[in-house]
């Protein structure tokens, strides 16, 4: 191709990059899972909120929240809604794609329960009963605790890993004495008085977080275009505080939940605006210290391996979130 050639070439190449910031930017996909606390970045993918800030959003759908784990280890996702816990998993799985932790969702205050049939008795009863939990790290972690208040431990009952959405069956059919489990699988369980809870996460203040991570070098690629996800996360929050019926009704349509029952489902999570997770995300702020307790509470239950390497905080996306 000669001068004029080339000439021709870098100006399209301009204008198609030019029509494609137009367009959206950057295009970002966030994994979504039946959880009400991933469901902020369906409610910005749905209301079209990250155009505003220069961003395509798409959302993938995970039917299980324990796909998350392996999709990220095999690198079919660059992006995943996880908990610290399961943060910690995939570095065991994959050391390679050990995930850095870029914002963090919200925090289980009473959502993530144990729960067994009417009139099991009370944690105690639960020795030398069968358990079931997920596939998932985030099981064995809340029986573990819950136990652990009554002088147990996993070794005094039988854990039955299963599909979550196979637990509430297996619990109404008495196959298992108690399920550990969390909404939407929660709800309907609860409210039609099927199931009582023995233990919740609210016992457990800051250790069950749910948090948005990123493969570390996608992060260092993509700084400006995480801050404006960050960003656009945020305005999803500030259309639910502004019109909550339409926003908790659009939310929990993914989730097989009525409005109302979205809203109750949420009751047990807190939310930390981005301004406040400025000190929380700070290298060794308070979400630093949780990865390095949770790594040794899974060594110490057998669940990591000793000297697995441990997810980081990169405050990165954040700061350019918060950015004038």
């Amino acid at each position: 191709m000669g001068g004029s050639g080339r000439a021709v070439g870098i100006a399209l190449a301009a204008f198609a990059a030019g029509l494609l910031q137009g367009c959206g930017g950057a295009t970002l996909t966030v994994p979504l899972a039946r959880w009400p606390g991933y469901a902020y970045f369906d409610l910005a993918a749905q209301r079209g909120l990250a155009e505003a800030e220069g961003l395509r959003l798409r959302t993938r759908d995970l039917d299980d929240p324990q796909q998350m784990v392996p999709a990220f280890s095999r690198g079919e996702l660059e992006l995943a809604q996880v908990t610290t816990l399961e943060a910690a998993q995939i570095c065991q799985q994959a050391p390679k794609r050990c995930p850095v932790v870029v914002l963090v969702l919200n925090e289980s205050r009473g959502a993530d329960q144990l729960l067994a049939r009417p009139g099991t008795g009370g944690l105690e009863a639960l020795r030398g009963q069968r358990i079931g939990i997920t596939r998932s790290s985030l099981g064995p972690y809340l029986v573990s605790e819950a136990l652990e208040t009554v002088g147990m431990g996993l070794a005094d009952v039988e854990l039955v890993p299963a599909e979550l959405p196979r637990l509430d069956g297996m619990l109404r059919r008495g196959e298992v004495a108690a399920i550990a489990t969390f909404p939407p699988y929660s709800t309907y369980l609860t409210r039609l008085g099927l199931a009582e809870v023995l233990f919740d996460s609210s016992r457990l203040p800051g250790q069950i977080v749910d948090v948005l991570v990123a493969e570390r070098g996608y992060a260092l690629r993509n700084r400006r275009e995480l801050g404006r996800l960050l960003r656009t996360w945020e305005a999803a929050h500030a259309a639910a505080q502004a019109d909550p019926n339409a926003a908790r009704t659009l939310m929990g349509k993914r989730l097989k939940l009525s409005g109302r029952q979205f809203a109750e489902a949420e009751q047990g999570l807190l939310y930390l605006p981005l301004r406040e997770q400025q000190a929380v995300l700070r290298p060794g702020g308070p979400l630093d210290q949780n990865l390095q307790e949770v790594q040794a509470v899974y060594v110490r239950l057998g669940l990591l391996k000793p000297g697995s390497p441990q997810p980081r905080v990169d405050d990165g996306p954040l700061r350019e979130a918060l950015l004038p």
